[in-house]
């Protein structure tokens, strides 16, 4: 992520401190992140329902994205179905409120962003 939005507060680029990351090693950091997503997803929702987003993100575009950023493409490339679940994370991580969801549509979000991350990690 520093090679890619990184800004220099004081001292050298940051390409010359810090090396690229392969392509390989940056998934399997990523993928660790969500791997528990089901999980994960009724104790900590907001945090894993934009960290889902970002993860796809990056798998399907390339792009490496914020929290805030990834919630925000999620809500243009992720079924309508859970755009709810996604604009209340984006509500919750701009006002620092409490996340409360529903375990059962929170799992059912997890479960078909990691289907389709799984398939799209594949191809890597």
């Amino acid at each position: 992520m520093i090679n890619h939005c990184g800004i220099v507060l004081h001292g050298e680029p940051i390409k010359d401190v810090f090396g690229k990351v392969p392509i390989k090693d940056y998934v399997d950091s990523i993928w660790r992140d969500i791997e528990n997503a089901r999980k994960d997803i009724v104790i900590e929702p907001m945090y894993m329902v934009l960290n889902l987003c970002r993860v796809l993100a990056f798998l399907e575009d390339g792009l490496y994205l914020s929290k805030q950023q990834g919630g925000k493409w999620g809500l243009t490339h992720i079924s309508t179905k859970y755009h709810p679940l996604i604009a209340e994370a984006l509500y919750c991580y701009k006002t620092k409120h409490a996340m409360q969801v529903d375990k059962a549509y929170a799992k059912d979000l997890a479960d078909q962003m990691l289907h389709n991350i799984e398939y799209k990690r594949g191809a890597v």
